[in-house]
């Protein structure tokens, strides 16, 4: 029967850990403790000699954080395949070890970031491309209905302020009305919004590793997302607007079945999308 470490030995253990300095990389605080307790796992500082993991609730006490932060660490950490769960038997570390892929962006990183939005144009690109050719009519629905939804999230967060400027622009089958103004309200976030579209996209394409892989990627670069429109958002409306465009674009495309443009319309989109992630980290400069 395994012996776990008393409390006041793990806390022991963890003391060192505590005066490190803070993890750059980590962009939430469940990832920086994930990160922390890979280092712990590595050293076996938190590990029986069955593999066995401290409970929740004496990791949360170590790290000074909530139960629900340890266990979502440790959704990290299972997905990546280092820890392994068993019923009725707590947490154990996998005895095969981890190789599976990691993706941890850094936001504050350009050279992270250029490298970054190379990737996702290898991904999202060809699987644009795909979902432009093999679109069935479910999956063109699928893709309008979450370019509706983006759209009138985008219309709230701005208040339909230069929506007039767009349909001028000749974007006349945008939904929700175009050129209607509304009242300003706090402006919201649309990342949500923006995923489930280009998930939409990618589940269109029809290719299964393309769908698994895209899940991946949503979990990490959401907040990457979220501050892409925030920064958006925070310089100007029109540029709100942009972004909108672009997505239509890569839905006119889709809905004509044209793969050449649904793909030049996803690679600028994240060309585009750079660009204004580089201006974020000028400003945050």
């Amino acid at each position: 029967m395994a012996v776990f470490m008393s409390r006041a030995s793990l806390q022991g253990r963890y003391s060192a850990l505590r005066a490190e300095p803070p993890i750059a990389r980590a962009a939430t605080l469940p990832a920086e403790v994930a990160e922390r307790l890979r280092g712990a796992i590595g050293r076996r500082d938190i590990v029986d000699e069955d593999n066995k993991l401290p409970s929740e609730a004496e990791l949360a006490q170590v790290y000074g954080v909530s139960r629900p932060v340890i266990r979502e660490a440790m959704s990290l950490l299972k997905a990546e395949g280092l820890v392994i769960a068993h019923q009725g038997r707590g947490q154990f570390v996998n005895p095969a070890g981890s190789n599976v892929f990691r993706l941890e962006p850094n936001v504050e990183s350009s050279e992270d970031l250029r490298e970054l939005f190379e990737f996702l144009l290898s991904v999202e690109v060809p699987a644009t491309r795909l979902a432009a050719e093999r679109r069935d009519p479910q999956g063109l629905q699928a893709i309008q209905q979450a370019y509706a939804r983006l759209y009138e999230v985008t219309n709230r967060g701005v208040g339909g302020a230069v929506a007039g400027d767009l349909a001028d622009a000749g974007a006349d089958a945008a939904p929700g009305g175009v050129g209607e103004r509304r009242p300003g309200n706090e402006p919201a976030d649309g990342a949500d919004e923006d995923g489930e579209f280009h998930r939409a996209i990618v589940a269109a394409s029809g290719n299964r590793y393309f769908m698994a892989f895209s899940d991946f990627l949503d979990a990490r670069v959401r907040r990457m997302i979220r501050l892409a429109r925030k920064n958006t958002r925070t310089r100007s409306a029109e540029w709100v607007w942009q972004v909108q465009q672009e997505h239509e674009a890569i839905l006119r495309a889709i809905e004509a079945g044209d793969p050449d443009a649904a793909s030049h319309a996803a690679a600028a989109h994240l060309n585009n999308a750079a660009a204004r992630l580089a201006l974020y980290q000028q400003d945050q400069g």
